[in-house]
């Protein structure tokens, strides 16, 4: 997105919620494509296991389609480990982007992250979220991680308990370009590391103490915006110069990229600098495929923190008509959170 005339072609989710069953090989290959080559997915009754055999294994997928504001659920069971870091997050291709991650040794709580446009120029937005029993171990069970992102604020949840909220009014702007979705473990700890980021994951790895391994036993995935089709227009990266179906949300008052009052109602990285030249991205609507995901390309992901790496997506998103709903009524909300936070050293 830093090159005159960069053109990006994806797919893209529909408005209806989508389910993953991540025990169903072909379930999960219809929405993902595998984003590393090293590393083992191990697919079992229970679900997929992501799995880090040694050093330099980074077990990862990166969703098919993109969401342009929407709801991601996972159920998953992170990967126990020093240095050991399991991540399931949003990012677009402007690297706006929005974390959940485990480190192996802290088995209360998870960490929630954010970035708009790759600004890494601070490490202040991370913070560490639990249970309101902040005692239960997050670790020896399944349970239900939410993001619910619209225009207006981030919110997090564990188990339909609402952690964490961060408004849009943010001095260190806020991510608001369509995002695919990421999941994986990598090793923090690694002594190629930084200082800051060994000790951000727990501390040095022991790679004699593998295999570590996150199960995912399944995903529902909600794109609030509709359309067929997104294009950047302009370089700021922000969601009024984004078309989409070749329309303009900043003058279409009656579309809408908005948040979904359906169970909102009730439940309260990266070294880059925006695009700077002028570039286009289109879409393809989404059809049913069926690659295998274990044999799709060879792609890595950086052996930094999701919030430190070079993470570089495709974009989309699909749908047929209903575009975007309450977009020209932006109101700013509130930027709070209900948990510590913590300043990464990097």
């Amino acid at each position: 997105l830093t090159a005159t005339g960069c053109t990006a072609t994806d797919a893209a989710f529909s408005t209806s919620t989508v389910s993953v069953d991540f025990s169903d090989k072909a379930n999960v290959n219809d929405y993902f494509e595998k984003y590393s080559d090293l590393g083992t997915l191990d697919y079992t009754s229970s679900g997929l296991n992501f799995t880090l055999n040694k050093r330099f294994d980074n077990p990862s997928l990166q969703s098919k389609f993109y969401i342009f504001f929407g709801k991601i659920e996972v159920i998953c069971v992170p990967a126990a480990g020093k240095g050991i870091v399991s991540t399931v997050y949003l990012q677009s291709d402007d690297l706006d982007e929005i974390d959940l991650e485990w480190i192996g040794t802290e088995t209360t709580q998870v960490q929630t992250n954010w970035f708009s446009k790759g600004n890494t120029s601070t490490y202040d937005r991370g913070a560490y979220d639990s249970l309101s029993d902040s005692s239960t171990d997050l670790f020896s069970n399944a349970h239900n991680y939410t993001i619910d992102w619209t225009k207006e604020s981030i919110n997090w949840y564990i188990d339909d308990e609402l952690v964490r909220t961060v408004g849009n009014d943010s001095s260190e702007g806020y991510p608001q370009s369509p995002m695919a979705v990421f999941i994986g473990v990598w090793a923090g700890g690694d002594p190629s590391n930084s200082e800051g980021t060994i000790e951000w994951a727990g501390g040095e790895t022991d790679y004699s103490d593998a295999p570590f391994s996150m199960l995912v036993q399944s995903m529902k995935i909600e794109n609030y915006s509709g359309g067929e089709e997104y294009t950047y227009k302009g370089t700021s990266g922000d969601w009024e110069d984004i078309e989409i179906n070749g329309e303009s949300v900043s003058t279409t008052s009656s579309k809408s990229v908005s948040s979904s009052t359906s169970s909102s109602s009730s439940k309260s990285s990266s070294s880059s600098t925006s695009a700077s030249s002028s570039f286009s991205i289109t879409t393809r609507t989404l059809s049913s495929t069926t690659s295998d995901a274990s044999q799709s390309p060879d792609s890595s992901l950086s052996s930094a923190s999701s919030s430190e790496s070079d993470y570089s997506a495709s974009f989309t998103v699909s749908e047929t008509s209903s575009v975007i709903d309450n977009i020209i009524s932006s109101s700013s909300s509130v930027a709070t959170t209900s948990s510590s936070t913590k300043t990464e050293k990097g």
